[in-house]
């Protein structure tokens, strides 16, 4: 999904002045699962302060009964929750990463692990007997490192500002919408509720045949590959082929 532009009169966008996330190199956190859940904490942490010492963002805190939706992206964002306080318009959950067992199960919705791989681990859902073997067990680690690292974390900075807030994790509870950042078509299909819908094709248009001559600003920007070979992408918003 793309931003809007910045120049629609509805659209309010408040940045918090937070560079914790491009301080981060991602690259090094995919290697193993602990950096990334240290990585959600720290900058959880830097944004969450961030945010609720923003005059704009708290202003948008006081009239959140204004609005009729709130979309709160999965991971590492819990800190936005306090939104959710005496909300009583529509909670919705944007799960990013494609389906993602944790979240889809927020609604009750429990996948079957058999076909299901952990976030973290290359397996498709074709899984040999060994690896659905090894996977509940990944799943476990999922759920521990999120409840008893990254929940406690977002929690104990919340609470410096909202005493006596609620957990974050009965609050996550109130979602009545899953938009999932993903698509059957490169995810593994899997049965989903009426409230949790893949939206990861929702930019798609109709495809138009590529022209017989490539545009020559893309052949002379090929550095790479041999002349007269351009390189041919397309994209799904954040879904890339």
């Amino acid at each position: 999904m793309e931003l809007p532009p910045p120049d629609i009169p509805n659209v309010t966008e408040v940045s918090t002045g937070s560079r914790a996330v491009q301080q981060v190199n991602m690259f090094e956190g995919s290697r193993t699962p602990l950096r990334v859940y240290r990585w959600a904490m720290r900058v959880s942490e830097v944004i969450g302060r961030a945010m609720w010492t923003n005059e704009e963002v708290k202003a948008l805190w006081q009239r959140r009964r204004d609005f009729d939706a709130i979309v709160v992206i999965g991971y590492a964002n819990e800190v936005a929750y306090p939104f959710l306080l005496d909300f009583e318009g529509l909670h919705v959950s944007l799960c990013t990463p494609g389906v993602e067992y944790l979240q889809v199960a927020q609604l009750g919705n429990r996948l079957p692990l058999s076909v299901v791989p952990a976030i973290f681990l290359p397996f498709d859902e074709n899984m040999s007997f060994l690896e659905r073997l090894v996977n509940p067990l990944a799943q476990l680690l999922t759920h521990y490192l999120y409840k008893f690292m990254v929940l406690p974390t977002a929690q104990r900075v919340v609470e410096e500002f909202f005493p006596g807030i609620p957990p974050l994790e009965d609050l996550s509870q109130g979602s009545q919408l899953t938009l999932i950042n993903g698509h059957f078509a490169l995810d593994t299909p899997v049965p989903l509720l009426p409230n949790q819908v893949e939206i990861g094709t929702i930019n798609a248009r109709e495809p138009q045949p590529l022209p017989e001559r490539p545009p020559q600003q893309v052949i002379s920007s090929s550095t790479v590959l041999p002349p007269n070979h351009p390189l041919s992408s397309n994209t799904l918003g954040t879904l890339c082929c």
